[in-house]
């Protein structure tokens, strides 16, 4: 949460405004992500893991093969709402989109990132070296090239 809050506190300079912002997001979708089960982001991974296996069979592939969980990179993304991008005019612009179309735009971004990083995930050795790569993706691999796939 500290980072979806942070970002509202930078971009709103209100903290007032700012705060009821966050507690629009958490009464929102986002909510089911932060409670004590996590069952938001559970079901999401799941749904998650069904959609890639028709998007992109080699890469569900390589997942299943390798036992990696959608979890481990799905998690930090759609719980800081991409906050974790190496560009903040990326993500400002990914929040724009999720407040007006909702929590489907986060499955769009990911598979967007999914899409554009899978020849360099299948050509990794091992998940230990896919792993860290999810998580610190280069910026020159997203920026601008996450919105081609899916244009505003």
């Amino acid at each position: 949460m500290s980072y979806v809050a942070a970002t509202l506190i930078i971009h709103i300079k209100n903290e007032e405004e700012a705060f009821w912002t966050f507690v629009a997001l958490l009464d929102g979708r986002l909510g089911s992500y932060y409670e004590p089960k996590m069952t938001g982001i559970l079901e999401d991974g799941q749904i998650f893991s069904k959609i890639l296996s028709h998007v992109s069979p080699p890469l569900s592939k390589y997942f299943d093969d390798h036992k990696l969980d959608s979890l481990i990179y799905l998690t930090p993304w759609f719980m800081s709402l991409f906050t974790n991008l190496p560009n903040s005019e990326t993500v400002l612009r990914i929040w724009d989109v999720f407040c007006f179309e909702g929590s489907s735009w986060l499955f769009r971004v990911a598979l967007a990132i999914l899409q554009i990083c899978e020849k360099h995930i299948l050509q990794k050795e091992g998940i230990e070296n896919s792993i860290p790569f999810l998580l610190n993706i280069p910026p020159e691999l997203i920026e601008p090239t996450v919105f081609d796939i899916f244009p505003l």
